[in-house]
């Protein structure tokens, strides 16, 4: 029963429902500093020399495209990352195509969106692994939008398992905290923009196959979704 909200939030957001696991490089809290466009974290990774914004978008014909919007230089233990302010159109793709069950409000649906995921390079500039903010209960995504917009409401399936958005997002670049909890093996998941705490930035590496699979598969997802949203 996560289709709908797989397709509409985790294809938007660098990270879903797929808590892959917790063997980081760091364990330690970091602090995560998202101001207007920049996105500023600590976090080890070793022998990544740059860090790179993936955005995934609808591209021409089955096939989805994907681009570099924003890199920066891995140094002293972190990154600052600066977005584009202004995304172009190319990579924006209309809320209303996605598909919302019943009980969910959108404000504006004509609002237009994207999202990114964050890779580390080495210095040969062959990709070193992929950075996600997360908890053992929650995972964050960074969200374009094109104009303020809140998505709010439930909805609850036959078999019990209920999906909640509390959203309001702001033009430009968002913060959206997904947590997935189980009661009596059905689940809820909810996607907030209100922090719940306890998130550090994680670094899984190409070179623990099992984590990094578990992100690269989620990363393939969102491209294979793009092809079917309208």
């Amino acid at each position: 029963m996560k289709k709908y909200f797989l397709n509409v939030v985790c294809l938007c957001l660098c990270a879903g429902f797929v808590l892959v696991g917790c063997d980081k490089d760091d364990d330690d809290p970091e602090t995560s500093v998202v101001a207007g466009n920049k996105i500023t974290a600590t976090v080890s990774a070793p022998n990544v020399a740059k860090v790179k914004a993936m955005v995934y978008y609808e591209g021409e014909g089955d096939v989805g495209g994907e681009s570099i919007i924003a890199e920066c230089d891995y140094s002293n233990g972190g990154f600052t990352l600066t977005l584009p302010e202004n995304v172009d159109a190319k990579y924006l793709e209309t809320l209303s195509n996605y598909e919302f069950e019943d009980g969910i409000s959108i404000s504006d649906k004509n609002v237009k969106t994207c999202s990114i995921d964050i890779y580390g390079y080495n210095a040969a500039g062959a990709e070193a692994g992929t950075f996600w903010y997360e908890s053992k209960t929650c995972e964050a995504g960074f969200m374009y939008v094109d104009r303020n917009v809140t998505v709010t409401g439930s909805h609850t399936y036959s078999d019990g398992e209920k999906e909640v958005y509390n959203m309001s997002l702001v033009k430009g670049w968002n913060i959206v905290y997904m947590t997935e909890t189980e009661k009596d093996d059905v689940y809820t998941y909810t996607a907030t923009t209100s922090n719940p705490g306890g998130l550090s930035w994680v670094f899984y590496s190409r070179d623990d196959d099992e984590s990094y699979q578990g992100a690269a598969r989620f990363a393939a997802s969102k491209k294979l979704m793009l092809r079917g949203l309208k």
